[in-house]
């Protein structure tokens, strides 16, 4: 059996200025139906489901499910970027597991995008089975989930490119927030 899991609560994109902060992300609170702000792809077995039972409390949140057999599971939306200086946070539970010599990987990707849509490269906050292949590389980087439980994550887009040297900053148009799980070579 491989199996590859995410749930994800709050996601928020937020500009912050002395003004105060602006919300990017269309429904990044899940509190509406996830038609709202989100497109959703099942490819094989898997699920997204959208509950108030994920973490104990009275919110809203979302779990992305690959479960047995080839294939992924997607939530994302394309945000716009008024400027690099945008302050992202999300709270976070995900796991990942795989027998055999299958590799699964659930992830919370944050993919920078050209005028024209395209991916320059992509920041993962990530859950990787034993052999999952994905590494570092000058336009892809991984942060590793200590454990299974909820985490709080928040970090600045534009510092985040710190650890992304092959990302032209002046190309970035849009960031794509997906919860993204994948399961390979069942």
């Amino acid at each position: 059996m491989t199996r590859a899991a995410l749930q994800c609560c709050v996601l928020a994109l937020l500009v912050c200025g002395p003004a105060g902060a602006m919300e990017l992300v269309a429904n990044g609170d899940i509190e509406q139906p996830l038609s709202e702000g989100w497109e959703q792809t099942v490819a094989g077995a898997g699920s997204i489901t959208r509950a108030t039972t994920y973490d104990g409390d009275e919110d809203f949140e979302v779990m992305a499910r690959k479960t047995t057999g080839p294939g992924y599971v997607e939530l994302k939306q394309v945000v716009p970027l008024p400027t690099l200086d945008v302050d992202f946070a999300a709270s976070l539970a995900m796991s990942a597991m795989a027998t055999d010599e299958a590799w699964a990987a659930s992830t919370l990707r944050l993919s920078f995008l050209d005028f024209h849509g395209f991916s320059l490269g992509h920041t993962n906050i990530c859950a990787r089975a034993l052999r999952c292949p994905w590494n570092d590389t000058a336009t892809e980087h991984y942060t590793e989930v200590p454990d299974a439980d909820w985490h709080e994550y928040l970090f600045n887009l534009e510092d985040a490119l710190v650890d992304l040297p092959g990302i032209d900053p002046e190309a970035i148009a849009a960031v794509e927030v997906s919860l993204f799980c994948l399961a390979a070579d069942c």
